[in-house]
C-alpha cells in the first residue's frame, strides 16, 4: 500500500505540473456571440460599472460571471451571455462556458430549456421550481445558472439601465432542506458506526444508512461522491455550492473517524444498490483464485491514475466519466457506460460489489487513506466485499460484521 500511495502522489504531481505547463484556457471573445443573443443590433463596449456591450437600441449584453462572480455551480462558474432590453426583459441567452459534469447538464444546454428565460422580467423570481422548470438530475447546476442570470440581470438593470429593482426574499427553504438532509445522513452514519462497535448485532442500523444514502444522495439529490469533485478542486475550480462542501467534509470526517472506507460501506448509493441486489437475487459467488482476485482489486488504482492524469493535464472532465454512479443517478450516459452500469449491478449475486472491489475510483482514493487494522476487522464469510481473512485495510468498508473490539491488556501483577 505504501508503494501505491507514493505512485498516486507522483501521478498527482505530474498531472498538476504538466497541466500548469501545457494547459492554457483561451479567453472568451464575447463579440463572436453577440449576434446569437441580439441579432441585427450593433454594439459598443463599456467598461463601467461592469464590462458589457450596449447597442443603439439600448439593449445591454453581458457575461453573468463578470457581473456576479460569486455565483458558481459544482465546478466553478457557469458563464452565460444575457441580452437585457431597456425595459428590463431578457431577450437573449446563451451558455458560453462551464465545467460541470457533462452527464448532469445535457438537458440544461438544450435550446428548449434556455427559452424559459426569454421574456422574463428582472423582478420575476427566476427560481427553479417557481417560474423556471428544473432539469432532471441537474438541480445544483440549474440553480447556479438561474441564480447567475437573476443576480447579474438585476445588477445590470439597476446600475446600467437605471431601472427599479425590487428587493425580495428568495426562496431558500429547499436549499436548507437539502443541506440538512445531507448533513443528517452523515451524522446518522457516524452514530450508527459508533453504536455497532458496541452492539455488533444491530446491523439494521447500517441497512437503514445504505437505504438513506440511496434515497438522499442517489435518487433525490443526485450527488454521490465523485472523483471529479476532488480533481476540480486540484484544478482550482472552486465551487460556492454548500452542498458540495458538506459532501466533501462529510466524507473527510468519515475517513478521520474510521480510518477506512466508511462512505463506501454506509453511504454510497451505488454500493447500496449493489449490496441489495446481491441479497435479493439468488446466486453463488464465483470461485476466483486468491492471486487473480488480488490482481483484479489492484485494477482500480491504475484506472484512477489514468483518469486523474488525463483530467489534470487537459482540464477536461470527460476523461473521468467512467463512474457508474454518475451515469446511473444522473439518468444520463452513453451506451458503453450504461452497459457498465448494467453489468456492475446485475453481476453482483456472483461477484459481490464487483465495482467497489475492482474498478471504483472513489473506492481507490479512500483505500489509499485507509488504515490497516486486521485484528479489529478480520473479515468473515458474510463480508459484502468478499474479503479473505485478515484483509488489507484498503478493502474493508467497515460493515462491522466481523468487528472485534480491542481487549484490554491484563498485567501479570493483577493475575490471580
Amino acid at each position: 500500500m505504501r508503494r501505491l500511495r507514493l505512485l498516486s502522489l507522483a501521478v498527482l504531481a505530474l498531472g498538476l505540473l504538466g497541466g500548469w505547463l501545457l494547459r492554457a484556457e483561451e479567453p472568451l471573445d464575447l463579440r463572436e456571440h453577440l449576434h446569437e443573443v441580439a441579432p441585427g443590433e450593433s454594439f459598443t463596449w463599456h467598461k463601467s460599472p461592469y464590462g458589457h456591450f450596449r447597442s443603439e437600441e439600448g439593449t445591454v449584453v453581458f457575461n453573468t460571471h463578470q457581473v456576479a462572480p460569486q455565483v458558481r455551480g459544482w465546478a466553478g462558474p457557469i458563464e452565460t451571455l444575457v441580452a437585457l432590453s431597456p425595459q428590463g426583459k431578457i431577450t437573449g441567452i446563451k451558455i458560453l462556458r462551464h465545467r460541470e459534469t457533462p452527464n448532469y447538464v445535457r438537458g440544461m444546454l438544450r435550446r428548449e430549456f434556455l427559452k424559459q428565460f426569454l421574456g422574463k422580467d428582472i423582478n420575476d423570481p427566476l427560481q427553479v421550481g417557481l417560474d423556471i422548470d428544473g432539469v432532471s438530475r441537474a438541480t445544483v447546476s440549474v440553480q447556479a445558472l438561474a441564480e447567475g442570470v437573476r443576480v447579474a440581470s438585476r445588477r445590470m438593470a439597476g446600475e446600467v439601465l437605471g431601472l427599479e429593482v425590487r428587493a425580495g426574499e428568495e426562496a431558500r427553504a429547499l436549499a436548507w432542506l437539502r443541506l440538512s438532509a445531507l448533513a443528517g445522513l452523515f451524522l446518522y452514519a457516524l452514530a450508527g458506526f459508533w453504536l455497532l462497535r458496541r452492539h455488533p448485532r444491530w446491523q439494521r442500523l447500517r441497512d437503514a444508512s445504505l437505504l438513506l444514502g440511496l434515497l438522499v444522495l442517489g435518487l433525490w439529490q443526485a450527488s454521490p461522491m465523485s472523483v471529479l469533485h476532488v480533481l476540480n478542486l486540484l484544478l482550482l475550480r472552486v465551487s460556492a455550492e454548500p452542498l458540495l462542501w458538506v459532501l466533501l467534509l462529510g466524507v473527510a470526517l468519515t475517513v478521520l473517524v474510521s480510518a477506512g472506507r466508511l462512505y463506501c460501506g454506509w453511504l454510497c448509493p451505488f454500493g447500496a444498490v449493489a449490496e441489495f441486489v446481491a441479497r435479493l437475487l439468488p446466486g453463488r459467488a464465483w470461485p476466483i483464485e486468491r492471486t487473480e482476485e488480488e490482481r483484479l482489486r489492484r485494477l482500480k488504482y491504475p484506472l484512477l491514475w489514468l483518469a486523474a492524469l488525463a483530467v489534470l493535464l487537459t482540464g477536461r472532465t470527460e476523461f473521468a466519466l467512467y463512474e457508474v454512479y454518475v451515469g446511473l443517478f444522473s439518468f444520463s450516459a452513453n451506451p458503453a457506460l450504461w452497459a457498465l452500469v448494467a453489468l456492475s449491478v446485475l453481476l453482483n449475486p456472483w461477484a459481490w460489489r464487483l465495482w467497489c472491489r475492482w474498478l471504483c475510483p472513489v473506492g481507490a482514493a479512500l483505500a489509499l487513506l485507509s488504515r490497516n487494522d486486521p485484528d479489529r476487522y478480520p473479515s468473515s464469510p458474510l463480508c459484502p466485499m468478499g474479503n479473505a481473512p485478515r484483509p488489507e485495510g484498503a478493502e474493508c468498508i467497515r460493515c462491522m460484521r466481523c468487528y472485534t473490539p480491542k481487549r484490554p491488556m491484563i498485567s501479570r501483577s493483577n493475575e490471580g
